[in-house]
């Protein structure tokens, strides 16, 4: 069963999480903000979890099994499963 907590992105006023509005649902910040209140709002909400750093991600990404992290690694990181998608492994 889907944990809510089970998807990690960062916070959209960082960095990291305009690139991940911008590049992986191609939309802005506001829109993705939205996008997630209203799921949160529904009758079955799952929303993710929002972190201020890339290191406090992937700490829990690492501790919870089945958790999935979305940032922009270019360089690989120890312990880290890197997914690709459409034959890349970064934005």
């Amino acid at each position: 069963m889907w944990d809510n907590t089970s998807l990690a992105l960062m916070k959209s006023a960082t960095e990291p999480g305009k690139s991940t509005c911008s590049k992986v649902y191609e939309t802005s910040c506001d829109d993705v903000t939205k996008f997630w209140l209203g799921k949160a709002m529904g009758t079955n909400p799952v929303t993710p979890k929002f972190f201020d750093s890339v290191s406090e991600l992937q700490a829990y990404v690492a501790g919870k099994p089945g958790a999935i992290g979305i940032i922009d690694l270019s360089q690989p990181v120890p312990g880290v499963h890197v997914i690709t998608i459409n034959g890349k492994n970064s934005f």
